[in-house]
C-alpha cells in the first residue's frame, strides 16, 4: 500500500523521523518496504502489508499505530465529526437477507453539490496514484485511505424504495460503473432496490445510481461484508477493486461507523447547507472480544532471549492490547481490528517485532541424532545412497491418478481425481518416456523412486520401487542391474513385487523393508564439489559420422579433432559406438548431440557444423569420412 509521508504526519504532534530513518524502522519491526518515491513536495512510501495485517494496516491510521509503537510517539486526539442532523430527512429503509454481510450502515444527505475537490484533497489522492474525479467520490476514497473501510454513494433519487442487500437471482444482470455488463448467480451479494441491482457487494458499483454533477441526494453506504464470498464473487467476474482487496482479508465491524462518520464529516465540510438524515445502522457493532492467555514462560521459549512480564505487557500496551499480568500468565485484551491476533504465539510474535529480533543473540543448535521417528529419513536416504552409484537416477511421480482407491473430493486435475495404489504404474509410464531418447540400443533407463502410496481408504505406505528398461529385449534378458541393485539394498527378488515385459523389469517394496544405514555414512551422498547446471528443455538434434582412418590411428586423436569443431552447441559427444577393421583401416563412427539452452536449432545450422568438422577431418589425406 502506498502511504503519504504528509498524511502521516498530521497524525503526530512531534516531528516524524527522516523517511530513511521511519522505512528503516518500519522494515525492521512490522512491514518491508518496496520502494520510497518524491511526489510533488511528498514522500510516498510503498509498504508492502502483508494478508495477515490486511485488517488494520491498508491504511494510514494502521501504518500510523505502527509507527507509533515503533518509534514512541503519541498519536493525537482529533476531534469528532461533524453531523447536521434533521430529522425532516426521512432515515435510509435498510433490509439484510443474507447473513454474508454482517453489517450495513446507510445514511441520506440532501442539498449537496458535485464539484471539484479541493486542491489538498485532489493533490493528495493523486499523488498516491488515485485519479481525482469529484468531491464526493474522492470523500469516499480518502476516508478508505484513511481507514481502510471501502465505502460507496448512490443518488437518492434513482433509488427505488429502500436498500436490500441479498443474494442475487441466477442470470440477473447489472451495468457497472465502468460500463461492464455483468451476469449475476445465486452465489453473489448484491445491494438492490425495489427494481433491482444497485451494486456488487463489496467490489463495483452500479450503473443505475450513479452519482452524476447533477446529484442533489446521496444515500451513503458503509458496511461489511463476507471476504471469502467477496474473494469468490470478484473471482467470477473478474474485477479486483480496493474495496474487495480489503474485504477478502477481513475487516472488524467497527470499522463500518467510523469510517461512515468520516465521510458525512467531510460531505458536510465540503456542503455547510447540507443536511443529514438519522444513521440507519443494521447488524453487529462490535466485535467478539478476544481475551488471549499469554504464559510470560512461553514467550522465552520461542524467542530464545528472557523478556519479564513487565516488559511484554509494555511492548503490548504500545500497539493498543490491553494486558492485565495474572501469576505466570498475561491475560491480553485484543484490540477489535487486530483480526490476526488469536493464539499465544501470535502475541509472541508481536512482542519479538516490538523488541527488535536484532537484539536477540543468535545460538548455535545441539547437534543430535536423529530420533526414531526420523527412520523413514534415513532409510530414504540408504536407497539413494546405495543406488545413486550404481547409475540409477531418482524422480518423483505424481501422487494422484486416474484410477485407485481413494478418491479426492476436490482434485488438481479432473483426469486424476485418485491417489495412487502403487508407484509401479508411474514408474511403467516415465520408463518408456525416457528410452525415447536413449542415444544406444544397449544403453538401459535406470530409474528409482521413494514415495507415497494408498492401497486402500485409510492406509497410507511408503514405498519403494525401481525400474530399468531398454529399447531392445535382447539387452534386456541380458541385464543383471535389478538383481545388483536389491542386492545392494540387502534384498532379494524374493522380498519384493515383480513387474516385467520384454524390455523392462520393475520392482516394488515397502520402505520398512530396508535396513537404514548410519547417519554419519549416510552424509556421504552429498559431493560439495558437484557443479549445478540448469538443463535445456528444447528439442535435441543427434547426429552420426563415420570414417575410416589408417591403422594405428586412437579413436580419441580423431574424437578430439570432432570436438574441437563442434562448437558450443555439441552437449553429448562425441560418443564412439563402432569400431571395425578392414582393408589395413580402421572405421570409426561417432555420435554427437546438438542442443540449444534458449532456442530450438535448425537442420541448417547443424549441418552447418558438421559440414565444417568434416572439413577439418579431410584436411588429412589418409582419413575418409563414409558418406
Amino acid at each position: 500500500m502506498k502511504v503519504s509521508y504528509n498524511w502521516l504526519q498530521e497524525y503526530f504532534n512531534d516531528k516524524l523521523p527522516a523517511v530513511e530513518d521511519l522505512t528503516r524502522g518500519l522494515t525492521f519491526h512490522a512491514f518491508e518496504i518496496d520502494g520510497v518515491e518524491q511526489v510533488q513536495g511528498d514522500k510516498i512510501i510503498d509498504v508492502d502489508v502483508l494478508p495477515n495485517r490486511a485488517s488494520d494496516c491498508l491504511s494510514h491510521n494502521g501504518i500510523a499505530s505502527e509507527i507509533s509503537a515503533i518509534f514512541d510517539l503519541p498519536i493525537k486526539t482529533f476531534p469528532e465529526s461533524l453531523f447536521n442532523l434533521d430529522s425532516n430527512i426521512t432515515s435510509v429503509g435498510v433490509k439484510v437477507e443474507t447473513d454474508l454481510c454482517s453489517r450495513y450502515i446507510g445514511v441520506k444527505i440532501e442539498n449537496i453539490k458535485i464539484a471539484e475537490s479541493p486542491d489538498w484533497l485532489k493533490s493528495g489522492l493523486e499523488n498516491l496514484g488515485q485519479r481525482s474525479i469529484n468531491n464526493l467520490v474522492d470523500a469516499t476514497n480518502f476516508c478508505l485511505l484513511m481507514f481502510g473501510q471501502p465505502l460507496h454513494a448512490f443518488d437518492a433519487d434513482k433509488v427505488a424504495g429502500g436498500i436490500t442487500v441479498r443474494l442475487a437471482r441466477d442470470g440477473e444482470e447489472m451495468i457497472t460503473l465502468d460500463n461492464k455488463e455483468l451476469k449475476l448467480d445465486s452465489t453473489m451479494v448484491v445491494i438492490a432496490d425495489d427494481e433491482g441491482v444497485l451494486a456488487l457487494a463489496g467490489i463495483k458499483g452500479g450503473k443505475k445510481a450513479e452519482v452524476t454533477e447533477v446529484t442533489k441526494n446521496v444515500i451513503l453506504e458503509s458496511a461489511n461484508f463476507s471476504g471469502l464470498s467477496v474473494r469468490k464473487t470478484a473471482q467470477k467476474v473478474g474485477i479486483r477493486t480496493d474495496a474487495s482487496k480489503r474485504f477478502e482479508n477481513g475487516l472488524a465491524v467497527e470499522l463500518a461507523e467510523k469510517g461512515m462518520r468520516e465521510l458525512i464529516g467531510m460531505i458536510l465540510k465540503f456542503n455547510p447547507e447540507a443536511k443529514n438524515s438519522d444513521l440507519t445502522d443494521i447488524g453487529s457493532k462490535s466485535e467478539v472480544v478476544t481475551t488471549v492467555t499469554l504464559p510470560v514462560k512461553l514467550v522465552g521459549q520461542r524467542l530464545g532471549v528472557e523478556i519479564d512480564g513487565v516488559e511484554i505487557t509494555k511492548l503490548l500496551n504500545k500497539i493498543n492490547i490491553k494486558t492485565e499480568i495474572d501469576g505466570d500468565h498475561i491475560l491480553a485484551t485484543v484490540p477489535a481490528v487486530r483480526l490476526d491476533l488469536r493464539l499465544p504465539e501470535d502475541l509472541i510474535e508481536e512482542v519479538g517485532r516490538l523488541y527488535g529480533y536484532e537484539k536477540i543473540t543468535s545460538v548455535d543448535l545441539p547437534v543430535k541424532k536423529p530420533e526414531p521417528h526420523a527412520s523413514s529419513f534415513l532409510k530414504t536416504q540408504t536407497v539413494r545412497v546405495k543406488l545413486l552409484p550404481l547409475g540409477f537416477s531418482e524422480i518423483y511421480n505424481r501422487t494422484f491418478a486416474d484410477k485407485g482407491e481413494v478418491f479426492i473430493a476436490n482434485p488438481l486435475a479432473k483426469d486424476k481425481p485418485y491417489l495412487r495404489t502403487n508407484l509401479s504404474d508411474g514408474m511403467i509410464e516415465k520408463i518408456e518416456f525416457n528410452l525415447k531418447n536413449v542415444l544406444f540400443d544397449d544403453k538401459s533407463v535406470k530409474i528409482f523412486e521413494v514415495g507415497t502410496a494408498f492401497p486402500k481408504v485409510g492406509e497410507e505406505e511408503m514405498r519403494v520401487v525401481i525400474g530399468v528398461g531398454y529399447t531392445k529385449a535382447k539387452f534386456h534378458t541380458k541385464s543383471e542391474d535389478i538383481k545388483k541393485a536389491l542386492e545392494t539394498l540387502g534384498l532379494s527378488e524374493g522380498d519384493v513385487k515383480i513387474s516385467k515385459s520384454e524390455t523392462m523389469t520393475v520392482a516394488e517394496f515397502g520402505l520398512s523393508k530396508i535396513a537404514e544405514g548410519d547417519f554419519a555414512d549416510l552424509k556421504s551422498f552429498v559431493h560439495p564439489d558437484t557443479i549445478y547446471k540448469r538443463f535445456s528443455v528444447f528439442p535435441r538434434i543427434i547426429r552420426d559420422i563415420a570414417l575410416f582412418v589408417p591403422e594405428g590411428t586412437t579413436p580419441e586423436s580423431v574424437a578430439e579433432i570432432i570436438k574441437e569443431n563442434a562448437g558450443d552447441l555439441c552437449v553429448r559427444g562425441p560418443i564412439l559406438f563402432d569400431e571395425f577393421h578392414k582393408d589395413g583401416k580402421v572405421s570409426l563412427a561417432y555420435r554427437l548431440v546438438f542442443q540449444s539452452p534458449d532456442r530450438t536449432l535448425s537442420d541448417d545450422e547443424t549441418n552447418q557444423i558438421m559440414e565444417k568438422i568434416i572439413t577439418e577431418l579431410e584436411k588429412n589425406t589418409d582419413f575418409e569420412v563414409r558418406k
